[in-house]
């Protein structure tokens, strides 16, 4: 059984690799989350990078040591890891997962897939924002604390 999963994972990226249009530079832990959140992920261009991470950009305010200006907005809610998973381990809603920092594209994944695969998401960084233009902002820090901030 172990053997046929991980030699699905190996054909996922593989697959993934053969499609792309041009060789990228990821890192081995971007490779290991995209093999953890399944076929139905996205790995944007670099020119729609910029673009996703500009449109965060626009819509809040971050640190100059990369968190949130959570300060600006009252509404934001701190909840715990079990409370994440809790709460969104059923929604399937994609979501964008961008990088406090490393070169790695913005990828778009279901959230329960994100839910499941926390612990790959966060190798890849540490320090990680679950976004949906103009509706919700989930802040994962490497200290353990997860904010959230609906729009809508």
């Amino acid at each position: 059984m172990k053997d046929l999963k991980r030699k699905r994972r190996l054909e996922v990226l593989l697959e993934r690799n053969k499609s792309r249009n041009k060789e990228k530079d990821t890192s081995v832990a971007l490779e290991e989350c995209l093999i953890a959140l399944g076929s139905d992920v996205i790995v944007w261009s670099d020119k729609k990078t910029k673009e996703i991470y500009q449109s965060f950009e626009d819509e809040l305010k971050i640190t100059s040591y990369g968190r949130i200006e959570w300060d600006l907005y009252a509404e934001y809610e701190e909840i715990d890891k079990n409370t994440f998973e809790n709460r969104y381990a059923n929604e399937e809603d994609s979501q964008y997962l961008l990088w406090n920092y490393g070169s790695d594209p913005v990828i778009e994944a279901k959230m329960s897939q994100i839910v499941k695969s926390l612990d790959e998401v966060t190798s890849v960084c540490p320090d990680v924002w679950i976004y949906q233009k103009n509706k919700r902002i989930i802040e994962i820090f490497h200290d353990g604390i997860i904010r959230v901030l609906n729009k809508i």
